[in-house]
């Protein structure tokens, strides 16, 4: 409970600060935390207590909605343990994909340069390419470098958006050795 209220019920006010989202449901495999949300005024969907990640989890989703989800949808996926989400965020996350029709799935992280944060193993941090493809993503303090040479880093975001059909292929695939060492999905 934040300030009274319970976390998804924060995450998904957050989340209607989107302009890019034309639905919010609030997904889980708990009656607790569907009924916050429901008496949050969010729509919701029962999922299986089966489903390892959230990915899982949306994907699962997206099958219950198929019949009213183009095969061109983007769907988001907004971890529930974000209350801060911003709308301009998740804006960006799905506007990657709508400029970039080749992108089967976008992500999005932010510069930090609290030492603690950097240090922090909940934090997941984010390296990427000068084109800014993400390389990497780990709980470690990544990129390595001494704290005299380090001005920021990246702190990856729980927000991903896919392709529809993207994230129904994505998800039947093998969880690799990286994913699991990482704890990450």
């Amino acid at each position: 409970s934040i300030l009274g209220k319970p976390m998804v019920a924060w995450t998904y006010k957050s989340a209607l600060a989107s302009s890019k989202l034309d639905r919010i449901y609030v997904t889980s495999e708990s009656k607790e935390i569907l009924d916050a949300a429901e008496k949050a005024g969010a729509p919701t969907i029962l999922t299986s207590s089966d489903c390892k990640t959230g990915t899982d989890r949306v994907k699962e989703a997206v099958e219950q909605l198929s019949d009213s989800l183009s095969k061109d949808a983007i769907v988001v996926n907004i971890q529930g343990d974000e209350p801060l989400i911003r709308g301009d965020h998740i804006d960006a996350c799905v506007s990657l994909l709508e400029c970039d029709v080749s992108s089967p799935m976008s992500t999005i992280a932010v510069e930090e340069t609290n030492d603690v944060t950097f240090q922090d193993p909940n934090v997941v941090k984010a390296v990427k390419d000068v084109n800014g493809n993400a390389l990497y993503f780990s709980r470690a303090p990544i990129p390595f470098q001494n704290s005299s040479q380090r001005k920021s880093f990246l702190r990856h975001i729980g927000l991903y958006a896919y392709r529809r059909n993207f994230l129904l292929s994505y998800s039947k695939l093998q969880e690799s050795f990286l994913e699991d060492a990482e704890g990450l999905e």
